[in-house]
């Protein structure tokens, strides 16, 4: 019933996870991409041509784990800077 009055529903895909009580507050994040503390990398790229900050998403078998959160030109080089903000417990993950 509580979905026709508005909610949030959360799964999991872990089945030993512990279910929690009602009343229990859950931390909602702007972008569901990143973390509360996200692992900040910066890729050089030779043109920005389909990336868009805050709407292009850093994928991991098929699952997004972060955003684009910035593009930065640099005329002494000729290069462009993509700022990305990856979430914490993919970090394992970049080399």
């Amino acid at each position: 019933m509580n979905i026709l009055r508005g909610g949030i529903e959360f799964e999991t895909s872990e089945p030993s996870a512990a279910t929690v009580d009602d009343g229990h507050e859950f931390t909602l994040l702007d972008n569901p991409l990143t973390s509360e503390n996200p692992l900040k990398i910066t890729i050089k790229i030779p043109d920005a041509n389909g990336f868009q900050p805050d709407v292009t998403s850093v994928r991991y078998k098929g699952m997004g784990v972060g955003v684009l959160k910035r593009l930065q030109y640099r005329e002494e080089s000729n290069d462009i800077l993509a700022h990305f903000e990856i979430n914490q417990s993919f970090a394992p993950l970049i080399r």
